[in-house]
């Protein structure tokens, strides 16, 4: 079986990542995962509250080989450091040229979403690990994705990341803070869709991630559902505990 479609397979069903070393990408593999997208995003998008935007399949190709490199490189770390910097920011600059609208981030997201427990797997292996720095962009600039991953446990890792980041320039253009521009920016598209708000809106909740609830729109969608997050909503005035979002997802390496 082609490796991305594998990737995605095991991915979505919860199975152990079978991940072969670095190679380049193939036309046909990528038109072939873009079907294997569309055919299991047919399924996921009936789990979701509401009517999700249309599917960008261009933005889930896209997503699905970024991901693929970070597990990747997260596998096989004997790659030096500078050559995972360069390959990732070789993958950020090829994607779509079309805009990041509310289908970009629901596509993106259906791949995306694992993005928290990439971030805990690199983050106790190594905080000072320069993959942190791309999650860490792409949480940025895909935020639905990135719920969970707390504002004050990015904090906690500056002093770590800092040393790495003057080593190895990611993109100087790129965000590096959190409230404005994840508000301003790149939020505002998944908050003006009723169903992405919505999903966003139930992932703060269910994960915990009082970072989030700042917005006034989250805070008005929580108001609403208030009956609904009642056994939930306590938990948001707490510490959150990163161990609850431990991945169930196992990486294996294959030559």
């Amino acid at each position: 079986m082609i490796d991305l479609i594998r990737f995605v397979n095991d991915l979505m069903s919860g199975g152990s990542l079978k991940m072969p070393r670095l190679k380049p990408w193939k036309v046909d593999e990528l038109q072939q995962t873009e079907q294997v997208l569309v055919d299991l995003e047919l399924d996921y998008r009936n789990s979701l509250p509401g009517l999700p935007p249309p599917f960008a399949a261009d933005w889930a190709v896209w997503a699905s080989q970024a991901l693929f490199r970070v597990v990747q490189f997260y596998t096989f770390r004997e790659y030096p450091d500078r050559e995972v910097i360069e390959e990732l920011k070789n993958t950020s600059e090829v994607a779509p040229e079309s805009g990041r609208d509310s289908s970009a981030h629901y596509s993106v997201d259906f791949l995306f979403r694992f993005i928290p427990d990439l971030w805990n797997l690199i983050r106790l292996r190594d905080g000072s690990d320069p993959l942190l720095l791309i999650v860490q962009q792409w949480a940025i600039q895909w935020p639905l994705s990135s719920v969970g991953i707390l504002q004050n446990e990015w904090s906690n890792q500056n002093n770590a990341r800092r040393e790495v980041k003057n080593k190895h320039t990611v993109n100087p253009k790129m965000a590096t803070s959190w409230d404005a521009l994840i508000l301003k920016e790149y939020l505002e598209p998944i908050l003006r869709h009723p169903s992405l708000a919505q999903l966003y809106t139930d992932r703060i909740v269910k994960r915990e991630d009082s970072s989030r609830i700042d917005h006034p729109k989250v805070v008005e969608l929580i108001n609403q559902n208030i009956g609904i997050y009642a056994n939930l909503i306590e938990g948001l005035t707490t510490k959150f505990d990163l161990a609850q979002n431990s991945p169930n997802t196992k990486i294996d390496e294959t030559e």
